[in-house]
């Protein structure tokens, strides 16, 4: 009987009155066995694991230790004996020895040794070893633990109080109810220890006792021992009487369990538990879908792609659900949820990942996944996946593998562990999923996957409490590829009494001690090698979730069936010796063993069979359906084994075979089977389907209904199962019904119950919205339920926007506005995540404006009327009252009216009469951005850069009034009574322009003069890191040599310093400016004096032994990343600290230190820097005072995707750039305003990012702009390049984008989207690099052909959106260029490396 799920309290109460101290003394006048010699038995002999391919941690040193100390107790040395063993079993015990043609552990192998000396060694043993064990139980005092005590009893085994500690553990794991623990220790006594002839009567005794408990029989024991006398509640009792009091005593406790509980994966921790199953004839009784399709507005195309399309192919068949106290559970990979087993009504759900990300990545190219939880006294316990598809660790390339325990009741979280580069090597750890919880501990296999193929296998054992790791034993390593393949090797482990078992899937089976991690056993097998016949049977796309079978417990042995083997395998649970090794070929190819019942084993694959183990061969084989396959895992019930396929089930009769095949009821499609007395689960590729009689159940409801008259629950559970079968007008009635029930009103109702009536009304909602006509009076008795079983924000943001949605569908558009508009006008609810908690998830309020926007759009503003004319009135309102607070309350509850720019503007306009003109400039620009077609676009520009202007932010007035020319070329603005265009009226801060727009290289054509330089050794022409800074000079350029840093002007080619500035190692440019040019090393940032080469300052230090081959300074703290705003130079290195220094003087203005180290690229503004970090597989971003230094906030985004880049814009938004999407954060609110998903990745190279637009080509070579104030796509232009092209860059230079390939080049309309131009390419152009100056973008055409006039650069002169080659110097002959390694544009220029010679291009 298993007691592990009973509450320890109950078992401790039991037990209070029994006492047991002195059951293991022995006592001082006891006999002992004869002294003398005894011949030391042989070495077993030993396996190859070399043969095998699979590494262990087995041990030569230990290895030799005990051979030495075998021979000096053969020659009587036993205290040298007795020394040498125990040193190695301190220092060695984990470690594996072989043994019995197999593999026990150093401290096992060596407490054997040692038992087996004859009592002259004994007695030396314990004269060293006696008094250490009493000294160390004498410093525990009087409050001594299991956990205190059974590293001593294991460590001082063969000492005489070795059995004193066995008895003393035993009292107190039989205290907490541990009956496995009890029973280990004392077995281990009797069997084992020296002392056994005086310990082993009461010893056995007790063990009888504790058999008597589980509920097993006792008669064999009684025989032996039922005379034997044992303390037992305060008297001396003979063992038979006690037994007779125990079957009243606990028989509470050994109650049967619940037959529609199945807690684990495999029903008990033996994973083979018996279920039967009364569904003849599937009918679907409810569906269950655990992971919702993600909103429209965040959806991809990718993502639509895979999960939108319902694809149910066998590797999506990942689902293995568990059921405990009414509840089933299920996962799929990082979203659980909890589902009424009757009902199938969601309790809970809960997403750990985003659910955008990647989704089918986990089942295609990567292991297939196999997704359990268990379930243990009302907590759920699982192990997250994670894989290559979602956003990743960046110490480890791969996102956090976790181990969460949750409240099978709430869902709330208890604890989590994450495994992100968890060891000394740094490589991240990865847990099989299907954890067994036992004895108050959680099991489950965690591995180390390397990037080279290679895998490594350890059991680990955490406390179900809080999640502390107990221990991690190493059960072997082995390769896992093959031909470009990668083996599959997920385990699932079985618990067995105080063994727990695993086949790691690696070649290796072993059973580990369930409390101290150390192997029992540990047995190789062969693996078989896959070769060019067998590869796709090897490979990990090749299997299918069902193919993963845990190890099975049975009578004493277990089952297993690796996947990297062709023999199911039969091995004695005890000692692992192999019993039986059987050829899956001969049984029918089995890809799932369903179990195995006496001598029966039972399966299926190519065939469904049953073996008998006894007799060693077939009893039957058997065939499904005639082209039909299994899909899905299939179980045996009863006398039946139930196979799964994609049309129906199939039964076969355990006794001869015989099958019967039943088609789905309800459109079933198959999958994964759990089988209950009166209920058959079958969790599908994105769904989970409840099969019954549906009689039985209806009428099941019916009486308890009619039992509890007063109780709203079973009337609940009555209407939640009518409505999953289907049956709208039978659960509505019953509906009804419920709310009757609820006392004294629903409104005022039990906060669960109100819950409830409103989880039902909303899937009522769901399945009247698939109604071409749905019943009106339903509907709005359904809304008056919704409007009082509400009691919180979220759910009144909840019920608003499904009954708005079935509105809008059903031709009622003006009561969808009107529920919309409530969303807007509460503030508690429009300032509330319109879904589940997270930054991600837009505001309710933005949700409800796009949707008020569409419905307008699609109907007209009559729907929207009453509310213009609200707005209006507000307006007016906060208008005569000046009052800012209204105003700002016209915008947020009536953002689609159009009130809402004029009341911006007004917010504008006080602002700037109250002097807060940045606030101002930001109420204008959103006035701007966001009712560009409601307001005087014009006259706004200009209030947006003179109230930038008034603040002294004179360089963004200037940048908004760039803007405005080039959007309004024409327009006329009143300057002092006169009119002038956008550009004039810029032209009063020309001071500014050298502030803020991008310096190029000012390059007059023709160039026809040619210079070289061929520096000594390593040479590398140098290229800005931050080339568009506008304080960047070209007149030189620099090129890094193995003599130092030299510099040459550009228009002569003549060096400009008289000796190279020295440098110890590879320099980067970061910035070369008029008077001071800045580099970077890995260990140093250094300015030079740009005239004559001196350094001018320096910030960081070499490490000590740089020079010293054999030191391993690249573990110093390197710099990392450098971010650049005016004066300001933020650089971070590897360990987290930072520092700015000014650019021209190199002061240092603060520094600091800040863990984790900034990932990624380093963005500085005139305000912040922000950077981002990784914490749980998640982006977190980060932002410090760019003139201090100090810590401002984080944001904890829920980007999951491998972050490409981040910006910072003039009104302090953190643009965040993924694969999958743009979005953008405020740093004021610390909330994310809106994201935008992509219909294909990006590419990273094209993507620009301005003051108020982003911009970049996807891979379906169309190029977007996004507005940055919500995240609207702008416009998509043309196609610009070429399917397929990888080599692609945008630039932005004025009014234009300038994009270019490897073959093309044009210039697109930033305003509008349209192409402007397209430059005339030659027939098979190589552009292998495209440079942007003042006038040109110069395009190097370098085929690969060395011969005269075949490499030529091209000038585009984008001026006045031409785009043409000018006919005077338009093309130069580059010459004999070869490997174009490096070039550059500076002034009267153009500077090529081609191999280690520098080439320049000047101007005559």
């Amino acid at each position: 009987m298993d007691f592990s799920t009973r509450p320890l309290c109950v078992m401790a109460g039991l037990f209070a009155a029994a006492s047991f101290t002195a059951l293991g003394q022995v006592p001082a006048d006891a006999p002992r066995p004869e002294k003398g010699a005894a011949e030391l038995p042989p070495e077993p002999a030993q396996p190859d694991a070399s043969k095998h391919d699979v590494y262990i941690n087995d041990s030569f040193e230990a290895a030799d230790a005990v051979a030495k100390g075998r021979a000096f107790a053969g020659r009587g040395r036993w205290r040298d004996a007795a020394e040498l063993l125990q040193q190695a079993s301190d220092s060695m015990g984990d470690k594996l020895v072989r043994a019995s043609g197999g593999f026990v552990s150093v401290r096992s192998r060596i407490a054997e040794v040692i038992c087996a000396w004859p009592e002259e060694g004994r007695e030396v043993y314990r004269s060293i070893y006696d008094r250490e064990l009493d000294t160390a139980v004498s410093a525990l005092g009087g409050a001594r633990t299991v956990d205190d005590l059974l590293p001593l009893f294991e460590r001082y085994f063969c000492t005489s109080g070795g059995a004193k500690a066995a008895d003393l553990i035993g009292q107190l794991a039989i205290e907490s109810g541990d009956l496995p623990l009890a029973d280990y220790v004392y077995r281990r006594a009797a069997d084992h220890h020296p002392d056994s002839r005086t310990s082993a009567a009461r010893y056995k005794a007790i063990l009888a006792l504790l058999t008597a408990i589980r509920g097993e029989p006792t008669e064999a024991a009684l025989q032996e021992s039922g005379d034997v006398r044992i303390r037992w509640k305060g008297q001396e009792r003979a063992l038979r009487d006690i037994i007779a009091d125990v079957d009243p005593g606990f028989s509470s406790l050994r109650g049967e369990r619940d037959p529609n509980d199945w807690a684990v994966f495999g029903g008990d921790a033996e994973r083979n538990r018996e279920t039967t199953t009364r569904i003849d004839e599937p009918g679907l009784l409810w569906r269950y879908q655990p992971v919702e399709k993600p909103p429209d507005d965040q959806r991809s195309g990718i993502v639509e792609a895979l999960v939108g399309s319902g694809r149910d192919e066998a590797r999506s068949l990942t689902m293995f659900p568990v059921v405990g106290d009414g509840f089933v559970y299920v996962q799929r990979y990082r979203d659980i949820a909890a589902v009424r087993r009757n009902s199938g009504a969601a309790a809970w759900q809960f997403s750990f990942g985003d659910r955008t990300a990647d989704p089918m990545g986990y089942f295609e190219d990567r292991l297939p996944g196999w997704d359990s939880p268990a379930f243990d006294q009302g907590r759920l316990f699982a192990a997250l996946p994670a894989g290559d598809g979602t956003y990743y660790n960046y110490d480890t390339g791969r996102d956090a593998y976790e181990l969460i325990c949750l409240d099978a009741a709430t869902g709330r979280t208890i604890w989590r562990v994450a495994q992100k580069g968890a060891d000394a090597q740094g490589t991240a750890t990865a847990y099989d999923s299907g954890p067994i919880v036992r004895y108050g501990r959680v099991y489950i296999v965690s591995r180390r996957r390397r990037s080279f193929g290679f895998e490594d296998s350890y059991l680990d054992c955490y406390r179900a409490s809080d999640g502390k790791l107990l221990y991690r034993t190493h059960l072997g390593s082995a390769s896992t590829s093959a031909f470009g393949l990668r083996g599959a090797t997920k385990a699932i482990v079985a618990v067995h009494g105080d063994s727990v078992y695993v086949c790691t899937n690696l070649g290796s089976i072993a059973a580990v001690s369930a409390y101290t991690g150390a192997v029992r056993w540990l047995q190789l097998y062969e693996r078989y090698r896959p070769d060019a016949a067998r590869a796709s049977s090897w490979s990990a796309r090749e299997l299918n979730p069902w193919y993963f079978n845990p190890v099975i417990w049975s009578r004493g042995r277990i089952v297993v069936l690796p996947t990297d083997s062709s023999r199911l395998l039969v091995l004695s649970a005890d000692d692992g010796r192999l019993q039986r090794a059987i050829p899956v070929e001969e049984i029918g190819d089995v890809q799932s063993v369903f179990g195995v019942h006496g001598d029966l084993l039972c399966g299926a694959g190519g065939a469904v069979v049953c073996y008998d183990l006894a007799e060693g061969g077939l009893k039957w084989s058997a065939r499904l359906p005639e082209g039909a396959a299994m899909f899905g895992r299939g179980v045996w019930a009863g006398d039946e084994l139930l196979v799964p396929r994609r049309d129906g089930l199939s039964r076969f009769r355990v006794e001869d075979g015989v099958r019967k095949d039943d088609p789905w009821g309800g459109e079933g499609k198959g999958g994964n089977l759990l089988a209950l007395p009166d209920q058959l689960f079958v969790a599908g590729a994105d769904e989970l389907a409840c099969y019954a009689r549906k009689s039985e159940i209806w009428k099941n409801l019916r009486e308890r209904m009619a039992a509890a008259p007063d109780d709203a629950s079973p009337a609940l559970e009555f209407a939640e199962v009518a409505l999953g079968a289907g049956e709208v007008a039978e659960a509505l009635s019953v509906l009804d019904e419920a709310v009757r029930r609820v006392t004294p009103s629903l409104s005022a109702g039990q906060p669960s119950v109100r819950d409830r009536v409103l989880a039902d009304v909303l899937k009522f909602v769901d399945l009247l919205s698939k109604r071409s006509q749905p019943d009106g009076a339903a509907v709005d008795k359904l809304y008056g339920y919704a409007c009082e079983s509400a009691r919180d924000p979220a759910s009144n943001i909840s019920y608003r926007f499904r009954f708005a949605e079935l509105f809008a569908e059903s031709g009622q558009p003006e009561r969808a506005v009107r529920l919309y508009q409530q969303v807007l006008r509460d503030r508690s609810l429009r300032e509330m995540p319109a879904g589940p908690q997270g930054p991600a998830m837009p505001r309710a309020g933005a949700r409800a404006q796009a949707r008020i926007g569409e419905l307008i759009e699609r109907h007209g503003p009559g729907v929207y009327a009453a509310f213009e004319t609200e707005a209006a009135q507000w307006l007016e309102a906060a208008r005569t009252a000046g009052d800012e607070d209204k105003l700002r309350g016209t915008v947020e509850a009536f953002p689609n009216s159009n009130a809402a720019s004029a009341a911006l503007a007004a917010f504008g306009e006080l602002l700037s009469r109250s002097k807060r003109y940045e606030e101002a400039a930001r109420q204008f620009a959103r006035a701007y951005n966001r009712y560009g077609e409601r307001v005087d676009r014009p006259a706004l520009l200009r209030k947006i850069a003179d109230a930038y202007e008034s603040g002294g932010q004179a360089e963004h007035a200037y940048l908004w009034l760039t803007k405005a020319i080039r959007e309004f070329p024409t327009a006329l603005i009143d300057d002092k009574g006169r009119k002038v265009s956008f550009a004039q009226y810029r032209d009063r801060l020309g001071d500014v322009r050298a502030k803020v727009e991008p310096s190029r290289a000012k390059v007059v054509l023709p160039l026809g003069r040619t210079y070289e330089h061929d520096p000594v050794g390593h040479v590398q022409l140098l290229v800005p890191t931050f080339a568009d800074d506008p304080s960047s000079r070209w007149a030189d350029f620099y090129v890094y040599s193995s003599d130092g840093i030299r510099a040459y002007d550009a228009a002569t080619g003549k060096e400009r310093w008289s000796e190279p500035a020295a440098v110890r190692m590879n320099a980067e440019l970061l910035i070369a400016r008029a008077d001071v040019v800045v580099f970077a090393t890995s260990f140093e940032v250094f300015g030079l004096d740009a005239a004559s080469g001196r350094r001018r300052w320096t910030v960081g230090e070499y490490p000590a032994r740089l020079a010293d081959p054999g030191a391993d300074w690249e573990d110093g703290a390197a710099f990392r990343t450098h971010g650049l705003y005016g004066d300001r130079l933020v650089s971070v290195r590897d360990d987290g600290s930072m520092s700015c220094v000014a650019v021209n003087t190199g002061d240092l203005l603060w520094s600091g230190s800040r863990r984790p180290a900034p990932l990624g690229r380093l963005r500085v503004s005139d305000s912040l820097v922000a950077y981002y970090i990784v914490q749980d597989g998640t982006a977190v971003l980060c932002m410090l005072d760019a003139a201090t230094g100090e810590w401002l906030d984080a944001i904890a985004t829920d980007e999951r995707h491998p972050i490409e880049d981040v910006f910072v814009t003039l009104d302090r938004q953190i643009v965040v750039v993924t694969s999958q999407s743009i979005a953008s954060y405020d740093a004021e609110t610390q909330t994310r305003r809106w994201q935008a998903s992509l219909n294909w990745p990006l590419r990273q190279a094209s993507l620009v990012v301005d003051m108020d637009a982003a911009y970049f080509i996807d891979e379906g070579s169309d190029l977007h702009k996004l507005a940055l104030e919500d995240g609207r796509t702008l416009w998509e232009s043309e196609r610009v390049i070429v399917r397929g092209e990888d080599d692609v860059t945008v630039q932005r230079e004025g009014g234009y984008l300038l994009v270019s390939t490897a073959t093309s080049v044009c210039g697109v309309d930033s305003a509008t989207g349209l192409v402007l131009w397209q430059g005339t390419t030659p027939e098979r152009a190589r552009f292998v690099s495209r440079l942007l100056s003042s006038a040109y973008v110069v395009a190097l055409n370098v085929p690969g052909d060395l011969r005269e006039g075949a490499n030529t650069a091209y000038f585009y002169d984008y001026r006045n959106a031409s785009g043409v080659i000018p006919r005077s110097g338009g093309t130069i002959d580059l010459g004999k260029v070869g490997d174009v390694r490096a070039s550059l544009a500076a002034d009267g220029a153009i500077i090529i490396q081609s191999g280690t010679t520098i080439r320049g291009y000047a101007r005559e």
